[in-house]
This record gives structure tokens, sequence and C-alpha cells, in this order.
């Protein structure tokens, strides 16, 4: 489904976002935003 598939774009960019230093986990969350996603992801 397109709800598992937003899933599991947002826990592997979180996922990312631990592993980069310098990069607040905060900021990543927004910016992987269901809302933030791009039409052909929806």
């Amino acid at each position: 489904t397109t709800l598992r598939t937003k899933k599991l774009l947002r826990d592997i960019g979180l996922k990312l976002a631990d592993t980069l230093p310098g990069v607040k986990p905060q900021l990543i969350r927004q910016a992987m935003g269901l809302n933030d996603l791009p039409e052909w992801l929806r």
C-alpha cells in the first residue's frame, strides 16, 4: 500500500539521519513529513 511505502521511506530517512553527523533528527522528521512528499509519491 502507499501508506506502507510512506512509512518505509520515513524509516529509511530517520535511519540515515541517525548515521549522519551534525544533522538534527527533528529537521529530518520535518523534511520527511508526509505533506512534503512529492506528488508522485502520494
